[in-house]
């Protein structure tokens, strides 16, 4: 293949890429990421623990194999060039994604069309609202491009086996093994000199305004998203039932950040059959959300710990691809947007307070300062890898959590907890009583033909993670006659000071770190 008009300049000599990354090549291309063959670089040699493999010959630009056995294409003493190591330790033989890897990586052509498998592609750049330049993809056809280039140029075209997803937003790459990668080029580059909160008054704005009393754990959030693209995450629901609340302006940031990796999109969207629009997005926003399918329910959970996805876009054949996808949530309802379970781990939501003062040039301020934000990111520690989502349930536990996981609960759960309650209040010396779902039932709901002394005992063990005692002889409700039973106890302090079961209030404060501790004061005095 001849470079020809897509050589660069400076390699306008060499007349395959080979030459050119013989040239310009960098060792570490040709790490093994792989557990059973750990390789590592020392200055250009090639390691193998303390073994050297490869030791690099500058005088000639070759390497020479130092080892006895381990690659079968490597005879010790012989001497290999650059492109061959590549060839065979990064790519395993595969020619065709060494020469993409070149040509995309380090010679940087500058691709009007790619062709995957059978069908063709124009790669575009425009940019969006705020002034960033993203790039996208947009199908072409082939006799289209005949006739603007001519029949020969598809020849020039790339070819890619398939698409697939490489999240990176600090070393991106389009070729990944021989396939395209759909995950677009982070649009910014980080500021090079030091950043305090001071340098990003409109971003620690939003943050403290967003998180509140857990902004330190917001930081660590967007640093997650920013540095580790391909770590899941919680679904992050922002909920306010107020209006001007900043919810958009944060999911505004958020496109702003991030460009054609993020995406909003409506809950209808979620369950619709094609689900391209979103399917290959590292951040998925569901705007005004009031999910009320139980399809759509589902879908949330599935996507908030899928690995791979079928991709199904409108004329394309269905392919898989593996998902990384974060969705956050902003709804203006703030207990009953949808249910979320007493045990779900797999949620945080925050409620947010409508905003005081209101800077309409907010969002062309935060763009200025994402540089910034991006070079602050890197001072902040990385959470500890508690769980697969990062973050632990004692981590993400607030009172707005617990609001939606109440509302959540069945009619029955909330019938019982009243009528418990109650009793507690009208029997102000008991401490403790005991009943059992036959009993529950003749007391409170002897004329309800629905409610059952199973659904009763379902509820209270299923919901209310409550269990039987042993067999037993016992008074109900302490005043009754006695009676024989397996009967199940109930606590005053579990339902009149506060401590519900299921519903038991956590600890929300969190010791401050780096100068994070400094945005509260910004709460409720916000610049937007």
């Amino acid at each position: 293949m001849s470079l020809e008009k897509h050589k660069k300049p400076q390699f306008a000599d060499f007349n395959t890429p080979e030459l050119a990354y013989d040239k310009i090549f960098v060792p570490t291309d040709f790490i093994i990421k792989s557990e059973n063959e750990p390789l590592s670089i020392s200055g250009r040699d090639v390691m193998k623990g303390n073994t050297l493999v490869f030791k690099y010959m500058p005088e000639i630009n070759k390497y020479e194999c130092t080892f006895k056995g381990g690659y079968k294409s490597f005879i010790e003493g012989d001497l290999y060039l650059p492109s061959q190591l590549l060839l065979v330790l990064r790519f395993k033989g595969g020619y065709k994604a060494t020469r993409q890897f070149i040509m995309m990586n380090y010679l940087e052509i500058d691709m009007d069309y790619i062709m995957i498998a059978t069908n063709y592609f124009k790669i575009l750049y425009k940019k969006n609202r705020y002034g960033v330049k993203i790039q996208y993809l947009k199908q072409w056809n082939d006799k289209t491009i005949i006739k603007h280039h001519g029949k020969s140029f598809l020849d020039r075209v790339p070819a890619f086996d398939d698409f697939t997803i490489e999240p990176n937003n600090m070393d991106w790459n389009a070729s990944i093994d021989g396939f395209y990668n759909l995950y677009s080029k982070f649009p910014h580059q980080p500021h090079t000199e030091e950043v305090t909160l001071t340098d990003i008054p409109a971003i620690a704005a939003i943050m403290s305004h967003i998180f509140g009393e857990q902004v330190e754990l917001g930081y660590q959030y967007m640093k997650v998203m920013y540095e580790r693209p391909k770590q899941k995450l919680p679904v992050l629901c922002l909920v306010s039932k107020e209006r001007n609340t900043g919810k958009s302006t944060f999911l505004n940031f958020l496109e702003m950040l991030f460009g054609f990796n993020f995406v909003i999109i409506d809950s209808d969207t979620l369950t619709s059959s094609f689900n391209s629009s979103y399917a290959y997005k590292n951040i998925i926003a569901v705007d005004e959300t009031i999910i009320e399918k139980a399809s759509a329910v589902e879908r949330i959970k599935v996507l908030a710990t899928a690995k791979t996805i079928p991709v199904n876009m409108k004329h394309v054949a269905e392919f898989n691809v593996p998902f990384y996808g974060k969705v956050i949530l902003a709804t203006n309802k703030e207990t009953d947007f949808m249910r979320i379970d007493s045990e779900e781990i797999r949620f945080w939501v925050r409620k947010i307070d409508s905003i005081k003062k209101e800077d309409p040039l907010i969002e062309d301020k935060i763009v200025k300062e994402i540089p910034m934000f991006i070079k602050y990111l890197a001072k902040i520690d990385m959470p500890e890898h508690k769980t697969r989502m990062i973050f632990t349930a004692k981590d993400l536990a607030n009172e707005s959590l617990e609001a939606v996981k109440r509302e959540s609960r069945s009619g029955l759960h909330k019938d019982l907890d009243i009528f418990i309650t109650e009793f507690f209040y009208e029997n102000e010396t008991i401490e403790h009583f005991k009943a059992t779902a036959t009993d529950m039932k003749k007391r409170w709901f002897e004329s309800n033909a629905r409610i059952t002394p199973h659904y009763i005992a379902k509820v209270l063990r299923d919901e209310m993670d409550m269990q039987t005692e042993d067999i037993q002889k016992y008074n109900p409700f302490i005043h009754d006659t006695q009676r024989t039973g397996r009967p199940f106890v109930f606590k005053r302090y579990d339902f009149v000071t506060g401590n519900v079961t299921g519903n038991v209030t956590h600890n929300t404060e969190g010791t401050s770190n780096n100068d994070n501790n400094d945005l509260g004061d910004l709460n409720g005095e916000l610049p937007f």
